[in-house]
């Protein structure tokens, strides 16, 4: 047992260390010896590959299993206890990545409320927010229990007419499917879908085709409609409130006494 430990230490030491060979020395010593605190560092440092960037959280699980098993054994031990430490705060970091805050978190935090100009707020009920300008609709879909993966986790087929939406989970199960015809027509080639934020959450946007009816009352057809004014109403509503703001200030001016100060200036 201690043969192939030191063996191991040995491996670790050369330039470039020899992980693998390491690994496989420090196993035969802990076939002797399961409890041998030596080896098993060794193994757990031949894991961890000098703690480098990327590797597999599945790595990182194995090498805590054999520092906390050494740890057990030596617990005043601080090089195993450093260790220990550095390995949980590494995958502590990884868990964090998949917990995801809710919904409206994430339509909160991530999406400019600019793009949601407009729009409606369709969570609850379907699992999207959705905005609009002159040229565009955008749809935004919050990631829910964990994050998207563009190759496996979204489908996402666009016609003029029709835009399918299907989500699935790791796990196969739909997690969020739309298939209907849109309110009104849209350039499919100018149109285009992408993740953001790590996979936070989908944004779909549709190149709008008809400009001069440019207004969209909902996405898709039988959709919650909004209740917002369109672009029209908007900037009439600005005129008028900034005529109004004029006329009050104009009321607010003190009314001057004309005779008064011609005498002043008299004087």
């Amino acid at each position: 047992c201690a043969l192939h430990s030191n063996l191991a230490a040995v491996y670790l030491q050369e330039v470039p260390p020899r992980w693998t060979e390491a690994k496989a020395a420090s196993d035969i010593a802990l076939t002797i010896n399961p409890e041998h605190v030596k080896a098993r560092f060794r193994r757990a440092q031949a894991i961890l590959q000098d703690n480098r960037e990327g590797l597999p959280e599945q790595a990182l699980r194995e090498a805590l299993t054999d520092l906390e098993a050494a740890q057990k054994t030596e617990p005043s031990n601080l090089q195993i206890k450093d260790e220990v430490l550095r390995v949980s705060r590494r995958i502590q970091r990884l868990d964090s990545q998949r917990t995801l805050p809710p919904a409206k978190e994430i339509v909160k935090k991530y999406i400019a409320a600019s793009l949601l100009d407009r729009g409606g707020d369709c969570l609850d009920s379907l699992g999207y927010v959705w905005g609009q300008n002159e040229s565009f609709v955008h749809i935004f879909v919050p990631a829910q229990g964990q994050r998207l993966s563009k190759n496996t986790q979204v489908q996402c087929e666009m016609q003029s007419q029709k835009l399918s939406l299907k989500l699935l989970g790791t796990d196969g199960q739909v997690r969020l499917n739309i298939d209907a015809s849109l309110h009104k027509s849209v350039q499919p080639d100018e149109s285009s879908w992408q993740l953001e934020e790590g996979g936070l959450f989908l944004h779909v946007e549709l190149a709008k085709r008809d400009s001069d009816d440019e207004h969209w009352d909902r996405v898709w057809k039988g959709h919650p409609a909004t209740r917002a004014p369109t672009a029209k109403e908007q900037k009439s509503l600005r005129e008028m409130a900034r005529s109004a703001c004029q006329a009050e200030a104009e009321e607010e001016k003190p009314q001057i006494d004309e005779a008064k100060l011609q005498r002043w200036k008299d004087a």
